[in-house]
């Protein structure tokens, strides 16, 4: 073993080395400090490195220890002896069950609160039968037998929760080295056995075709279901946040705005970067609530769509899904490719009609592209107006052509 420097051999080595640095004679250097240890000396700082091949391991580890002098030679020494010892062959990987929630304490630090119970769920239904497994022993033919023995699990569910599962591995192999670094995940299971399924939402009609293969297809339901598929239709929103949408997010006195603003909070979008969405209420979405609120609201009721029997819940969304689906009308759409019937209206006219493409994306709630996330975060403007004109425009062509009369009747005041 290669003799350990001294801290005061350091301090002299760094000093020679600094002068030949500020003589050009190179940039930066790097000198052993023994034990795997060393430092890499520039022109302004100065940085511990450990590499060493640990034992039962065949390619070599290398870690960044810190900056000295912020850390001593000897905490260095002292860091790179707790970073070995956590290589060492005998030490056992944990059981999955009892990492699942050192994975989860980080993971909820960087995502929404909504990726986290979505992230769980996961774990509720899928991941937790791997909790007998120690981390080390999750290989792709595991995960590939217990995810093709699970019944009643979508494709697409199981592609996220593979996705997720190998995002907890990575943690637990880079991050805390509990799993050899060489070891290949599941990436190659994810890529191969569990590709994410082209999405059925994807499907759309133009909208030109809203009448016949939608609005007449959808004549005979009750206020409640033609209220939610027409206003599905003229926000452009998912169908998650209306059927999510509270009646505090509705502000009929807004004086941003002449009939009313729709505000969601962040955390209720997917694009919660985005901050929170705000939509201009129209003439026609202003006459769809109010009359709604007028004749149905109860006191106490929290969402627009209340639950059938709890009013602080909204109506579960596979109602207004199944509809869908049990007229088959999802071989040819689906609620959320309602959003691309929108979209692609609007890239139709927006030329001659002098639409801004952003607002349009915006009205998506998407992060518009010719926008930095620097400007959005500085840059607060709702661009109301800008969002009016078009949804009045979009509003318009709806009423005037694609509505049927049970449609119309909805925004009779």
């Amino acid at each position: 073993m290669a003799k350990l420097i001294t801290d005061l051999e350091l301090k002299s080595r760094i000093k020679d080395v600094k002068g030949n640095i500020k003589k050009g004679e190179y940039s930066q250097k790097e000198i052993s400090c023994g034990s795997g240890l060393s430092l890499i000396i520039g022109k302004h700082t100065s940085t511990f490195r450990l590499q060493f091949i640990p034992k039962g391991h065949k390619s070599k580890v290398s870690k960044t220890i810190g900056e000295y002098p912020n850390i001593s030679l000897a905490q260095a020494f002292k860091k790179s002896n707790e970073i070995r010892a956590t290589y060492t062959e005998e030490k056992k990987a944990p059981l999955f069950s009892e990492y699942w929630n050192t994975w989860i304490d980080y993971y909820k630090n960087n995502v929404t609160k909504k990726t986290v119970q979505k992230t769980q769920s996961y774990y509720n239904k899928q991941l937790c039968k791997f909790n007998d497994f120690r981390l080390d022993e999750i290989e792709p033919q595991l995960v590939l037998d217990v995810f093709n023995s699970l019944e009643g699990i979508s494709p697409s569910n199981k592609h996220d929760a593979i996705c997720m599962l190998q995002q907890c591995l990575e943690y637990a192999q880079i991050s805390l080295h509990l799993i050899d670094l060489n070891k290949p995940l599941l990436r190659g299971l994810i890529k191969y056995n569990f590709k994410r399924p082209s999405k059925e939402h994807m499907l759309w009609i133009h909208a030109e075709e809203l009448k016949e293969k939608f609005f007449e297809m959808l004549d005979k339901e009750t206020d409640k279901y033609r209220l939610f598929y027409l206003l599905c239709v003229l926000t452009g929103l998912r169908d998650g946040n209306i059927n999510a949408l509270k009646w505090s997010d509705i502000d009929f006195s807004n004086t941003e705005s002449k009939y009313g603003v729709i505000t969601i909070s962040k955390e209720n979008m997917k694009e919660s970067e985005n901050g929170d969405y705000k939509q201009p209420l129209t003439k026609y979405t202003s006459i769809l609530l109010k009359r709604w609120k007028e004749q149905n609201y109860r006191d106490g009721d929290i969402y627009v769509f209340s639950g059938i029997r709890d009013k602080n819940k909204p109506l579960k969304i596979d109602y207004f899904r199944e509809t869908i689906r049990a007229k088959e009308m999802n071989n040819y759409m689906t609620l959320h490719g309602l959003r691309t019937t929108f979209s692609t209206y609007m890239a139709q006219v927006e030329h001659k009609q002098g639409f801004n493409r952003d607002r349009i994306e915006e009205i998506l709630a998407h992060k518009p592209k010719n926008i930095s996330d620097v400007s959005r975060i500085y840059n607060q403007c709702g661009y109301l107006p800008e969002k009016m004109e078009i949804l009045t425009y979009w509003h318009k062509y709806i009423v005037e052509n694609q509505l049927t009369e049970s449609y119309l009747e909805l925004l009779q005041k």
